[in-house]
């Protein structure tokens, strides 16, 4: 199972809709294994975490796709997700194989460094960026451009997906890259109509012809 659309999830984004009508909505006209979903929910209580990922583990996976939790391997697990995504703050990812095993494991990179690092440490996939100017994070990090991103997928064979600023005006400009796919949170989460824009992009990445390069992390055994 592959994927090309990382839907990373915000409920501030999504207000006054919920993030389970947006992900239901994004993933309705998808084939299966086109996207994978992450629950990025910093605030909750773990109660409230745990029980979010219990309801969009029914959504993603009755639509053939995987879901993957912020951080949390043990909420990850006890959900029944297919895997966690891993910050720079996170526990690294030898401890995150060994709380969920046969998990994915995703990391946040935002360099050729931190790139080369991820897959020494043995992630599945690498989010990278930003890639554009983002309203999520302004003025954090300089936007690595599509250059950037280029020099990213080329310094690893692990499937990367490019994020910051993405949505489906400007998709097409990671072709060519060497990406296996685009991540991003406002230009679905905050889209007037989710699946018309998650349609849109994962459309554009599979006619890429950077995003047919590189292989995308499948689902592992549980």
């Amino acid at each position: 199972m592959t994927f090309k659309l990382y839907i990373i999830t915000d409920r501030r984004a999504a207000a006054p809709r919920t993030i389970e009508e947006i992900i239901e909505a994004a993933l309705a006209n998808l084939k299966p294994g086109e996207a994978a979903v992450q629950l990025r929910e910093k605030d909750p209580r773990p109660r409230e975490l745990y029980e979010t990922a219990l309801r969009l583990v029914k959504i993603v996976h009755r639509r053939g796709c995987l879901l993957v939790v912020n951080d949390r391997a043990d909420v990850a697990r006890a959900a029944g997700a297919d895997g966690v995504h891993l910050g720079r703050s996170s526990m690294p990812v030898e401890a995150a194989r060994k709380a969920l095993p046969g998990g994915l494991i995703g990391v946040s990179t935002h360099s050729v460094a931190d790139a080369e690092q991820a897959e020494k440490e043995g992630a599945d996939f690498i989010v990278t960026g930003p890639v554009f100017a983002t309203a999520s994070k302004p003025g954090v990090t300089e936007p690595m451009g599509v250059a950037g991103l280029s020099g990213v997928c080329r310094a690893v064979r692990v499937p990367v997906y490019a994020l910051g600023g993405m949505d489906s005006s400007n998709a097409a400009a990671v072709a060519g890259t060497g990406a296996a796919g685009v991540a991003l949170i406002r230009g679905v989460m905050s889209a007037p109509d989710p699946g018309r824009a998650a349609m849109q992009i994962v459309q554009t990445v599979a006619c890429g012809t950077g995003a047919g390069r590189r292989g995308t992390p499948a689902a592992r055994a549980k």
